[in-house]
C-alpha cells in the first residue's frame, strides 16, 4: 500500500464511462463452464452433459466477443476492446502467449505431484528442487530483457520456445527413480524458459505508439485477461490427461504382473509422459505462432520504456 501510494499516479477518470455488465456476464460465465466442462471430461460420466457444457461455454463466449464488437462500432466503452486484435504482432503474439500459459501452468500443477507422490519427497524438499527453476528465472529475465532491447523480441521469445519444448521432452524421460540432479537440471532449462517468453507481451504491445495511451491500456488488459483465463484451461486439461491416460495404464500394466504402489505410481508417471509430451507439441505450436509475428526491431526501440516495464510488470505478477 505504501509503495502503491508513492509510485502509482493518478488516472483521470472518464466521465460517462458504464460498466459492461452483460459482457462481464457473458465472459464470466462462458469461462466458467467451459473450464467445469474441461475438467469433467477426467471423470468419464455423463459425456453428454459435459458436452452440453462446453458447447454452452463456447456460445457464451462467442456471444461476448459479439457483445464487445458491437459495442465498440456504436462507439460505447466496451469491457474489452476486441478491435485491438486487427494489429498482426498483437494478434499473433497473445495467441503464442495462450499456448505458452497453458504450458507453463500445466507443468507447475504437475512438476509438485511428480516429485512428492512418484519420487517420495516431502514437500519441502519438492520446494527446495523448484527454487531451480525460479533462480533460474530470475538470473536469466535481466539478460532477456537486454536481448530484445538489441533484436526485438520475436527473436527472444523464439529461443525461449525452443528451450520449453526441449524441457518438456526432457521431462518425457522422467522415471520413478531419476537422480535429483537431473531433474534440476531440466527444471533450471524450463526457468530459462520462462525468462525468455517473458517478452512475449513486449513483442504484443510492440506496435503501439507512446501517445496512444488507450490502446496501451486496452492492449495490456486483453494480455492480463487472456494470460489469467489461458492458466486455469492449461492445468486442468493436462491434468485431465494424467487422470484419464493413467486410468488406461492402470488396466494394461495390471495385466502384465504389476500390483500395488508400484503399479499406481507407474500408471500415473506414464500419464505425465503423455502430459509433456502434450506441452511440448503446444511449444512447438507457439513457436510457429510466434513465427508470424513482424519483426521491427527499429520500431521497437523507438518504443517508451513505460509501456514495455508496465506490460512485463503485469506478466510477472501472475
Amino acid at each position: 500500500m505504501v509503495m502503491a501510494q508513492k509510485l502509482l499516479r493518478e488516472t483521470p477518470a472518464q466521465p460517462g464511462t458504464r460498466f459492461d455488465v452483460l459482457g462481464f456476464l457473458t465472459a464470466a460465465s462462458g469461462s466458467a463452464i467451459l473450464l467445469y466442462s474441461i475438467s469433467a471430461v477426467s471423470s468419464g460420466s455423463d459425456m453428454l452433459w459435459n458436452s452440453i457444457c462446453f458447447m454452452l461455454g463456447i456460445i457464451l463466449l462467442s456471444t461476448f466477443a459479439l457483445i464487445e464488437l458491437s459495442k465498440a462500432r456504436r462507439g460505447q466503452q466496451p469491457l474489452l476492446d476486441l478491435r485491438r486484435f486487427r494489429d498482426r504482432a498483437f494478434g499473433f503474439s497473445v495467441l503464442a502467449l495462450v499456448f505458452v500459459a497453458f504450458i507453463r501452468f500445466g507443468i507447475l500443477f504437475l512438476i509438485p505431484i511428480y516429485l512428492q507422490n512418484l519420487h517420495q519427497q516431502s514437500a519441502f524438499q519438492a520446494g527446495l528442487i523448484q527454487a531451480a527453476q525460479a533462480l533460474s528465472t530470475l538470473a536469466i529475465l535481466p539478460i532477456g530483457g537486454r536481448l530484445t532491447d538489441k533484436l526485438g523480441p520475436r527473436p527472444v521469445v523464439l529461443a525461449g520456445l525452443i528451450l520449453m519444448t526441449v524441457s518438456a521432452l526432457l521431462m518425457v524421460t522422467l522415471a520413478l527413480d531419476t537422480a535429483i540432479w537431473l531433474i534440476m537440471g531440466i527444471l533450471l532449462l524450463l526457468g530459462a524458459a520462462n525468462a525468455l517468453v517473458q517478452q512475449i507481451p513486449v513483442a504484443a504491445m510492440s506496435r503501439i505508439k507512446n501517445e496512444e495511451h488507450k490502446e496501451i491500456a486496452n492492449g495490456s488488459t486483453l494480455v492480463t485477461v487472456l494470460h489469467a483465463t489461458a492458466a486455469p484451461m492449461g492445468v486442468a486439461i493436462l491434468a485431465s490427461v494424467v487422470q484419464v491416460r493413467s486410468q488406461h495404464y492402470l488396466t494394461s500394466l495390471g495385466l502384465q504382473g504389476l500390483t500395488g504402489k508400484l503399479l499406481q505410481h507407474q500408471s500415473t508417471l506414464l500419464g505425465m509422459h503423455e502430459s509433456f509430451l502434450i506441452a511440448a507439441s503446444l511449444a512447438v505450436v507457439a513457436f510457429i505462432v510466434m513465427c508470424f509475428v513482424p519483426g521491427n526491431k527499429k520500431r521497437i526501440r523507438q518504443q517508451s520504456e513505460q509501456p514495455e516495464q508496465a506490460v512485463v510488470a503485469e506478466e510477472l505478477a501472475i
